[in-house]
């Protein structure tokens, strides 16, 4: 093979080989499971009764940047109708958003409309949305289909969330 077409081959091959190790990754951390949008950061997001639960991040986030938005809808192939967004606006997040670590979780909680939202993800990567109102529970579930690589347990995640001043 002449050296030209060698390099070309070459080139070839790498660029399908780093496509194939892209492919892997998106496989890894599918954007279609999230509510999240490029380039945003998924801090937790799981599926119940075919409805998508994702709180998402700005890509620069931290204590003077950035902002957290929690996101309920339902998602297909052809567009996403989004049920929820808190807060509406991308805005600081240290006022809205309280992270807590537990002993083997971490856990996002925040009030909307007198609603008390509480998304809890432990290190075995399950993850819980409970709403609250008035002291009494009107929503708890376990998430039938999570997403591993959004978990609040995640020590990646906790980091981003402490340096957006959001807790412990």
């Amino acid at each position: 093979m002449p050296v030209v077409n060698k390099a070309i081959f070459l080139l070839v091959l790498s660029w399908v080989m780093s496509m194939n190790v892209f492919a892997a990754k998106q496989d890894i951390h599918p954007v279609t499971k999230s509510l999240c949008v490029a380039p945003e950061t998924v801090l937790f997001s799981c599926q119940h009764k075919k409805k998508t639960y994702s709180l998402c991040g700005s890509a620069k986030l931290a204590a003077k940047t950035g902002y957290i938005q929690y996101r309920v809808g339902v998602k297909n192939s052809a567009k996403v109708i989004l049920e929820l967004e808190f807060p509406k606006t991308q805005i600081l997040p240290q006022n809205i958003f309280k992270f807590e670590l537990l002993t083997t979780a971490g856990s996002i909680a925040f009030n909307n409309d007198g609603y008390e939202y509480n998304l809890i993800s432990d290190a075995k990567g399950f993850n819980v949305v409970s709403v609250e109102k008035n002291d009494r529970e009107i929503s708890h579930f376990e998430c039938a289909d999570t997403d591993t690589d959004a978990n609040l347990a995640m020590t990646s995640i906790q980091k981003l969330l402490r340096e957006a001043s959001l807790g412990q």
